[in-house]
Parts: structure tokens; C-alpha cells; sequence
């Protein structure tokens, strides 16, 4: 048992820094997408043009992706201490569902929306890194599940502190 619970505590460590390095990666991409995407570029210089504060259009993408960075990154710590020191179980869990949650909906929008003429291969490997990433996360709720049920075991047996 202390075996098991070892190996999910230990899972739960290189998980959590796998979220936090998808979240950091999520804001890279998005970004790189939007300032090498000729037409996201043409549409702000046609707004500026018209006298439209460009910064504007950017604001909430700008919030959506910090919001995104911060619950990632949350999340991450959160995978990473109920590992290592036992703590913060029902912030990992809820943080955890809340990503699947918000994860599955991406991906199911990609799927609906996917292009069949251009830039197909772009959006294969996106998906691809997003289907990842919701795997990561599926494996973190279930490794720290099973690390509290072994904990709570071990505990009420008597053989831990």
C-alpha cells in the first residue's frame, strides 16, 4: 500500500508541473498564432485605421488567457503540494474538474469547427496537444483520488502518523 501511494503522490508531483508547463505553453501558442497570423494582423491595423484602439479588441483575450494561465497554474501547485506534503486535496480536485470541464468543451469546439482545405495539419497537432493535456488532467483527478483513498486507508489501519 505504501507502494501505491508513494507512486501517486509521486504522479501527482510530475503532473502538476505538466499542467503548469500546458499553461505556460497555452499562452505561447496563442500568442504565436495571433501575432503570425497575417489576417489577425491586417484586422488590427483596419481597426486602427478607423480610429478603434486596437488594445481594446485584445482586452479580453488578453483576460481569458491570464485567467487561464493563473487556474493552470493553480492547479499545478496545488497537484504538486497534495503530493508532496498532503495538502490543498479539495483545490486540486475542483481545479482539476474545472480544467477537464473547460478542456473537453475546446476540444469538442475544434472538432466542430475543424477545417477540411487549409492549415489542417496546424490543427491536427493542436488537438492533438489539447487531447494531452485533458489526459494529464484526467490523470491528475484520478491520482490524487487514489492517493487520499490509499491515505485513508493507511491512516485508519494505523500505519500512518
Amino acid at each position: 500500500m505504501n507502494k501505491d501511494l508513494y507512486r501517486y503522490q509521486n504522479t501527482l508531483v510530475i503532473i502538476g508541473t505538466g499542467v503548469m508547463v500546458f499553461g505556460i505553453w497555452s499562452v505561447v501558442r496563442t500568442l504565436m498564432y495571433l501575432f503570425l497570423n497575417h489576417q489577425y494582423l491586417q484586422l488590427l491595423k483596419e481597426t486602427s485605421d478607423y480610429g478603434i484602439n486596437p488594445v481594446g479588441l485584445q482586452l479580453p483575450l488578453i483576460v481569458i488567457l491570464a485567467i487561464d494561465l493563473s487556474l493552470r497554474l493553480f492547479s499545478g501547485k496545488c497537484a504538486r503540494s497534495f503530493g508532496k506534503e498532503g495538502t490543498k486535496f479539495t483545490a486540486c480536485i475542483v481545479s482539476a474538474i474545472v480544467l477537464i470541464i473547460i478542456g473537453a468543451m475546446s476540444i469538442l469546439r475544434m472538432l466542430a469547427s475543424f477545417p477540411l482545405e487549409e492549415g489542417v495539419l496546424d490543427n491536427v497537432i493542436t488537438l492533438f496537444i489539447d487531447v494531452t493535456s485533458l489526459v494529464l488532467l484526467i490523470e491528475m483527478l484520478v491520482s490524487a483520488v487514489n492517493a487520499k483513498r490509499l491515505e485513508a486507508q493507511k491512516n485508519k489501519t494505523g500505519q500512518g502518523a
